[in-house]
């Protein structure tokens, strides 16, 4: 006869905040940060700039 099965792990697993967590959360922060602020850029530049006042008067 098989006996009663012993309690599962699973089922008392949880989440628990410790300091690599929230070095995660900075992390993730800054990378969205440089994220957005070189595409911000990228697309300033993307629109072109009028250079007219740099060519030589013919």
């Amino acid at each position: 006869m098989i006996g009663p099965r012993p309690p599962s792990a699973v089922e008392h697993a949880h989440i628990s905040w410790n300091y690599t967590s929230w070095l995660d959360l900075i992390g993730l922060g800054v990378f969205a940060l440089l994220f957005g602020l070189y595409f911000m850029k990228a697309a300033g530049e993307a629109g072109g700039t009028d250079h007219a006042g740099h060519m030589p008067n013919d």
